[in-house]
């Protein structure tokens, strides 16, 4: 997996608000879980270190829905890219 972390603009005013995502790329085979995993896995988890900064929960596109080849267990998730992002 790839992360990069990414931003809606280059630089913030005192007081302004910015948008601050990470851009998970994932290797062929591999997923990232989603808040609510289904049946298998955990939720991906964003930590932010922002002393000086108030950081909104983290917000998620869509997922995947992934099967089992049998049908039997069903999960959440984003196989190829994905960005998960905070205000």
């Amino acid at each position: 997996m790839r992360a990069t972390l990414v931003s809606d603009v280059t630089q913030v005013e005192p007081g302004g608000v910015l948008r601050l995502g990470v851009q998970l790329q994932m290797a062929r085979g591999w997923c990232v879980s989603w808040k609510n995993p289904g049946e298998a896995g955990l939720a991906s988890e964003v930590v932010w270190d922002a002393p000086r900064a108030s950081v909104e929960p983290l917000r998620w596109p869509a997922p995947d829905v992934h099967r089992s080849p049998d049908g039997s267990i069903t999960s959440d998730g984003d196989s190829k890219e994905v960005v998960l992002f905070a205000p």
